[in-house]
């Protein structure tokens, strides 16, 4: 008997997961820690990045890379970014 709903929980599990690549605005200090300051979307509004609580070199096994993820507060809720090996910021 065909179940519908375990075929579709099927299809979502084996989803590949995407980059969306972000324009951030950071801070490079003198000891070459990267500090995101600012997100600024595709229309132009800019998002300030109230606090950076983390950061952490993991491998994001969504695609399998290794990066940096930057955790902090943004509009009063915690968000993730991350910074990959080409100096690119992206969320999953």
């Amino acid at each position: 008997m065909y179940n519908k709903n375990s075929k579709t929980s099927q299809n979502e599990a084996s989803e590949v997961k995407q980059k969306k690549y972000l324009r951030v605005i950071a801070d490079m200090r003198p000891n070459a820690q990267i500090i995101p300051l600012k997100i600024v979307s595709d229309d132009g509004r800019e998002f300030i990045i109230q606090n950076v609580f983390n950061i952490v070199r993991i491998i994001v096994e969504d695609i399998g890379e290794q990066c940096m993820a930057y955790y902090m507060v943004v509009g009063g809720k915690r968000k993730v970014i991350y910074l990959d090996k080409n100096m690119q910021w992206f969320v999953i």
